[in-house]
C-alpha cells in the first residue's frame, strides 16, 4: 500500500505505529489486522504478566490506526511517513513530524539511525537530504534553508549547536509568543546551511551535545526531548512580484517514558525520569484538551515542550506522529498506553496553511515604479490635452508664496477666477483662505481694543470729577421733535453711536488704495508716447495674455519631433524596434524551454514507473556499492534526463540575459520619452509663451549623446543598482550556494555530554 496522503477533506494528525525488532516478540497477545491499520492486544484474564489484577479487567483492546510498521526498514518508515511532509515544506506549509513511546522502544534509532551507518540512517538525515534535493531540482527558485536544534533538559532550554567554532555566547532561552500564536526560542541560533553536507555537520554537532545515560532498560536513554527544525525561504526568480514562503519543519525526537519500578533509577536519573515524565503527562493532557471539541482553553503553557510544539498540535502545519511500541510481554502494559495515546492523537484537528509573505523592500520597489510610471502617464496626458505644465510634486515654498499671490488677487477681484490643476494646490489654497481669516479676526480685535480704550479713559475721569460726558450741540436740521410735544424721539448725541466698524475702515482703505494705483498706472499710459519707449512694469496682481494665439500642443508636438526633436525622437524608435525584437527573442526561448520541461517531464515519468515495477517485482539487483542495477532503457532515459536538465538551466540563463536587457531598453525608453515632453514644454514656452522662468532656471540644454554609449551607461547603473536584474548575479548566488569549506575536526574544544560517532574524529 502507499503512503498515508494528507487531504483537504480530513485534515488532522496522521499517526503510524512501528514495532521494535525482537526475537522474544508476543504474537500470541499483539496482533495486526490485513490491511496493517490497527492493532489489537488480547490478554487473557489470570495470565502471569496480570498478576494481581482482578478478573474484571478487560482483555482485549483494539486501535485503529493510519498504519502499522511490523519489522520494517528505515526506508519504508520515511517514504510512508515523511516524504510527503517533507515535500510540503518545499511548497511553504509547516510540518512536524515526532517520535512517541516508552524507554528503549526505538525512537532515536527511528528519527536519527546510527551515524555510523549511512544504510541504517534515520528520518532527520533523510529529510535533510530531501530538502537539498529539491533545492537542486527547483531552479527557478532561490532557496535558503536554515538549520536550528534545540534541547529541553529538565524544562530548561539548551543550544545543541551552541559549541560551534563562530558561535557568540546568548543569554538564557525562552519562549515568547506574537500576537498571530507564532511560538519562537528567543535567543535560539539559526545558522544557514549551503549544501546537505553542512546540514549534516550541524546534525551531528548536536547529536554530540545531547544528554544520554544508562539505566536498566536502554544503554544510551535520551534523557532530554530535542527538537531539530530546518526552515526554507523559497523566492521565485522568475516572477518579478514580492511574494516569497517561509516554511519550517519540527523533527522531534521526545524522550521515552519510564516506569521507575523497572528502571530502579537513582539520584540525577531519577529527577531526570521525573521531569521526562511531567511534561509527557502535560503532552497527553494538551492532546485531551485538543480531541474535546467543547473545550476552549488548551494548556499549551504548563510545560516549556507543549509551549514550543504548539503550531504543530492542533495548528496550522501537518503533522504525523511515530508511536514506537517494545512487542515483549514485559512491556505490554506500557504498549497500551502508548497506543491509547497514539488513539487520542489521531482525534487532533490541524488547518495547514502556506505561509506567503510579501517583501517589503520589494514592494517599495513595486511602489516606486507605480508611481514614476503613473506621473509619466499624467505628464503624456497634461501635454495632449493642452495644459501648461503641471507638476504633481510637493509644493514648495516659492509655489505656496504664488499660490498666496493669486488667493490676494482674487480677493481684490484682479483676476475672475483661481486656476485649479492639483489636489495639493485645492488644500493650499483653502489653507491662505482660512490663514486671511484669522488675520482678519485679529486685527479686527486688536482694531476695537485701541478705540475702546481711550473712550473708557474718559468716562472714568469725567465720573471721578463728578462732571457728566460733555455732549455736542444738537443739529436741528435734522429729522426730529427737540421739544418734546410731538412723536419724535429727539436725536441721539453723538457719543451715543457705535464707532464704525474695522472691518470695513479696513476695506474703505484697501480699496481707496486699489482706486490710487489704479488712476496712477492709466495716467502713465496716457502720457507715454509709444509701447516701445516705455515698459511697464509686469505686476503680480495683473495677469498677462500673450498677443499672439499659439498653436494646440499636439500639433506643435509633432513639428518639434521632425525639427528640434528629431534626434531624441529617433533614439527613442531605434530603442522601441530594439524592444520589440528583444521580446520576439524572449518569446521563442520560453516556446523552447517550456518544450524542454515537458520533455524532462516525461523522462521523468518513465524512470518513475520503471522504478514503481522494479518495486512491485519486489527482486531488486544491485553493485557491490549498493547502487540498483538499471535496465538499457531506463539507463539511457537517464542520461537523456540529465543533459535535457543541462539544457534546460542553460536556456534559461540565456533567457535571464534576454530579460535583463529587455529591462534596460524599457527604462531607456522612459528616459528618452521624459526627456523629449521636457525640451519640448520648453520649447513650446518660449516660440508661443515667452515664458521661459519655470524651466530655464533648472534645465541647462544638453547635446544628445549616442545610443550605444547611453545604453552602456544605463545598464551599468541597473546592475549596481538592481543585481537581481543580471544573470551574473543569480550565477553568483548559486556559486555561493556550491562553494562550502569543510569545518575542520578539530575545531571544536567545547566538552561534550555524549561521545562523537566513530566515523568522525575529534581533537
Amino acid at each position: 500500500t502507499g503512503s498515508v496522503m494528507f487531504t483537504s477533506t480530513n485534515r488532522r494528525v496522521r499517526v503510524a505505529v512501528r514495532t521494535r525488532q525482537s526475537a522474544n516478540f508476543a504474537h500470541e497477545v499483539i496482533t495486526f489486522d490485513e490491511n496493517q491499520k490497527t492493532v489489537n492486544i488480547h490478554l487473557p484474564k489470570n495470565s502471569d504478566q496480570l498478576q494481581g489484577y482482578v478478573n474484571n479487567q478487560q482483555q482485549d483492546w483494539s486501535y485503529p490506526l493510519d498504519r502499522v510498521f511490523h519489522n520494517a526498514s528505515q526506508e519504508s518508515i520515511y517514504e510512508h511517513c515523511a516524504r510527503e511532509v517533507t515535500s510540503k515544506l518545499m511548497e511553504g506549509f509547516n510540518g512536524t513530524i515526532f517520535a512517541y513511546g516508552e524507554t528503549g522502544a526505538g525512537k532515536t534509532y527511528t528519527m536519527m539511525g546510527p551515524r555510523d551507518n549511512y544504510r541504517l540512517r534515520g528520518i532527520i538525515p533523510r529529510a535533510i537530504s530531501q530538502v537539498f534535493q529539491s533545492v537542486h531540482d527547483r531552479q527557478e527558485s532561490s532557496i535558503v534553508v536554515w538549520i536550528s536544534y534545540v534541547e529541553i533538559y529538565n524544562e530548561v532550554l539548551n543550544d545543541l549547536l551552541a559549541t560551534l567554532p563562530d558561535s557568540e555566547p546568548s543569554p538564557a532561552l525562552t519562549i515568547s509568543e506574537d500576537d498571530q500564536g507564532n511560538v519562537t526560542v528567543k535567543g535560539l541560533s539559526v545558522r544557514i546551511a549551503n549544501n546537505e553536507e553542512e546540514a549534516l555537520s550541524m546534525l551531528f554537532e548536536g547529536e554530540t551535545n545531547r544528554s544520554i545515560q544508562e539505566h536498566a532498560l536502554n544503554k544510551l536513554s535520551s534523557r532530554s526531548h530535542c527538537i531539530f527544525t530546518v526552515y526554507v525561504e523559497s523566492r521565485s526568480r522568475t516572477s518579478s512580484n514580492a511574494n516569497y514562503t517561509l516554511s519550517k519543519l519540527n523533527l522531534v525526537d521526545l524522550a521515552g517514558s519510564e516506569r521507575l519500578s523497572k528502571t530502579n533509577s537513582v539520584g540525577t536519573i531519577l529527577k531526570e525520569a521525573m521531569y521526562i515524565n511531567k511534561s509527557l503527562s502535560f503532552l497527553e493532557q494538551v492532546i485531551i484538551a485538543l480531541a474535546d471539541k467543547k473545550r476552549d482553553y488548551i494548556p499549551y503553557r504548563q510545560s516549556k515542550l507543549t509551549h514550543v510544539l504548539k503550531d504543530s498540535l492542533g495548528g496550522n502545519c501537518y503533522t504525523y506522529m511515530i508511536a514506537n511500541i517494545w512487542g515483549e510481554v514485559e512491556q505490554i502494559e506500557e504498549t497500551i498506553s502508548t497506543l491509547r495515546f497514539a488513539a487520542r492523537m489521531m482525534c487532533v484537528a490541524n488547518d495547514p496553511v502556506q505561509n506567503v509573505f510579501q517583501d517589503p523592500i520589494l514592494l517599495l520597489k513595486q511602489y516606486e515604479e507605480e508611481i514614476k510610471t503613473l506621473k509619466q502617464e499624467l505628464a503624456m496626458h497634461d501635454t495632449l490635452a493642452h495644459r501648461s505644465s503641471v507638476s504633481y510634486e510637493p509644493l514648495d515654498e516659492v509655489k505656496i508664496q504664488a499660490i498666496q499671490r493669486q488667493v490676494q488677487q482674487y480677493i481684490d477681484g484682479a483676476i475672475p477666477e483661481i486656476e485649479i490643476v492639483t489636489v495639493r494646490q485645492v488644500k493650499e489654497v483653502i489653507s491662505q483662505f482660512k490663514q486671511m481669516f484669522h488675520a482678519l479676526q485679529t486685527e479686527k480685535q486688536q482694531s476695537m481694543e485701541s478705540v475702546s480704550k481711550p473712550l473708557s479713559s474718559d468716562v472714568k475721569q469725567s465720573h471721578a470729577k463728578g462732571k457728566q460726558p460733555p455732549v455736542e450741540k444738537e443739529d436741528t436740521s435734522l429729522v426730529g421733535d427737540t421739544d418734546g410735544t410731538g412723536f419724535g424721539v429727539g436725536i441721539a448725541p453723538s457719543i451715543s453711536k457705535h464707532p464704525a466698524s474695522p472691518m470695513i475702515a479696513m476695506w474703505k482703505a484697501r480699496n481707496s488704495r486699489k482706486k490710487n494705483a489704479s488712476e496712477t498706472r492709466n495716467k502713465l499710459e496716457q502720457l507715454a508716447p509709444s509701447p516701445n519707449e516705455v515698459e511697464v512694469e509686469k505686476h503680480d496682481e495683473v495677469e498677462t495674455v500673450h498677443p499672439s494665439t499659439p498653436p494646440p500642443k499636439p500639433e506643435a508636438f509633432e513639428d518639434f519631433k521632425k525639427e528640434r526633436g528629431r534626434e531624441i525622437n529617433q533614439i527613442l524608435l531605434q530603442n522601441k524596434e530594439s524592444l520589440c525584437k528583444k521580446k520576439r527573442e524572449a518569446n521563442e526561448l520560453s516556446i523552447f524551454i517550456n518544450e524542454i520541461k515537458k520533455e524532462i517531464d516525461e523522462i521523468q515519468k518513465l524512470l518513475e514507473s520503471k522504478r514503481q515495477h522494479r518495486l512491485q517485482q519486489g527482486t531488486l539487483l544491485c553493485t557491490e556499492d549498493g547502487q540498483p542495477i538499471m535496465e538499457e532503457e531506463e539507463f539511457k532515459a537517464l542520461n537523456e534526463l540529465k543533459q535535457k536538465k543541462s539544457e534546460y538551466r542553460l536556456q534559461y540563463e540565456l533567457l535571464q540575459t534576454v530579460q535583463t536587457e529587455m529591462q534596460c531598453c524599457k527604462q531607456y525608453i522612459e528616459k528618452c520619452r521624459e526627456r523629449l515632453l521636457n525640451e519640448f514644454e520648453v520649447w513650446y514656452r518660449k516660440a508661443f509663451c515667452g515664458d521661459t522662468t519655470d524651466f530655464a532656471e533648472k534645465k541647462e540644454t544638453r547635446q544628445v549623446e549616442s545610443e550605444v554609449d547611453n545604453f552602456e551607461k544605463l545598464q551599468t547603473s541597473l546592475l549596481q543598482n538592481d543585481p537581481a536584474l543580471s544573470a551574473f548575479y543569480n550565477a553568483f548566488l548559486r556559486t555561493e550556494r556550491r562553494g562550502f569549506e569543510k569545518r575542520k575536526a578539530g575545531a571544536v574544544t567545547a566538552s561534550m555530554r555524549n561521545k562523537p560517532p566513530g566515523v568522525l574524529s575529534f581533537s
